[in-house]
C-alpha cells in the first residue's frame, strides 16, 4: 500500500502547530525581591531573594488559569534580641541589664509552586491571585549569639547547643497576588506560612511567617 502523503503532511503540520502553541504557553523569566521574615515571638528580619521562574498559561498570558514555579536563592534571617533588666546574683544583688543578641543568617534554595487565575483589567494590565506550597532546602548560613561573657559563631545548620539548630528542609503554604504589565513585567506580593518548624530547639520552633515583594521580567 502506498502511503498517503497528503494525510502525513496534514498530521505533521498539526503536530508542529501544537508544539508551537504549547511552547508559547510556557514562559520563562527572572525576578528579585525582598523577604520580610516575622516569626511569632521573634524580631522581624529583612532578607532578599533572586532567581528564575516558569509560567504555564492555559489560555493566554494576559488572562485565564496559570501555573507557575520558581527557583530562588533566598536569604531568610531569623533572630531575637532579649533584654534581661532585673537579673539578680545568687546572693540577691541587683545587676545591670544585659542583652542577648541571636542572629541566624540562613540561605535557602526556595521552591514555590502555585496555581491561580489572571484577569485582564485593561489592554496592558492584568491581575492574578495564586495559592500553593513552598519548599526550602538549606544551603549555608552562620548562627551568631552575643551575650556578656559568651560569643558564638557557628554553622546555622549545626545541631546542638553550639550551633544554629536550623533544619535543612522546611515547607509551608503560600498565597500570592500579582500585577502584570504588557504581558512581560510582573510585580508580586506573597505571604509564606510555614507548616513545619524551622529548627530543633525551643528558640527555633517558631514557624516561618514571611512576606515577599518581587519584581520580575518574563519572556
Amino acid at each position: 500500500m502506498r502511503p498517503n502523503f497528503s494525510f502525513i503532511s496534514v498530521l505533521l503540520i498539526a503536530m508542529v502547530t501544537n508544539i508551537s502553541l504549547s511552547a508559547q504557553s510556557l514562559r520563562w523569566g527572572a525576578q528579585a525581591g525582598v523577604n520580610i521574615n516575622a516569626p511569632d515571638s521573634e524580631n522581624t528580619r529583612i532578607g532578599f531573594n533572586v532567581g528564575g521562574k516558569a509560567e504555564y498559561n492555559f489560555r493566554s498570558p494576559s488572562k485565564g488559569w496559570l501555573v507557575d514555579a520558581e527557583v530562588n536563592l533566598s536569604y531568610i534571617p531569623y533572630g531575637q534580641k532579649v533584654s534581661y533588666e532585673h537579673e539578680t546574683t545568687p546572693g540577691g544583688t541587683w545587676q545591670p541589664s544585659k542583652t542577648a543578641d541571636f542572629n541566624n543568617n540562613t540561605y535557602f534554595l526556595n521552591l514555590p509552586v502555585t496555581a491561580g487565575y489572571r484577569v485582564a483589567v485593561s489592554d496592558n494590565v492584568s491581575i492574578n491571585i495564586n495559592a500553593g506550597m513552598f519548599f526550602n532546602v538549606g544551603l549555608w548560613g552562620r548562627a551568631k549569639l552575643k551575650y556578656p561573657g559568651f560569643d558564638m559563631d557557628e554553622s546555622s545548620f549545626k545541631k546542638g547547643s553550639e550551633g544554629g539548630d536550623m533544619k535543612r528542609f522546611n515547607y509551608g503554604a503560600i498565597v500570592k497576588a500579582g500585577l502584570q504589565f504588557k504581558e512581560h513585567y510582573q510585580l508580586s506580593v506573597s505571604y509564606n506560612n510555614g507548616l513545619s518548624k524551622p529548627g530543633y530547639n525551643h528558640a527555633m520552633t517558631n514557624r516561618q511567617r514571611m512576606f515577599n515583594i518581587s519584581l520580575g521580567y518574563i519572556f
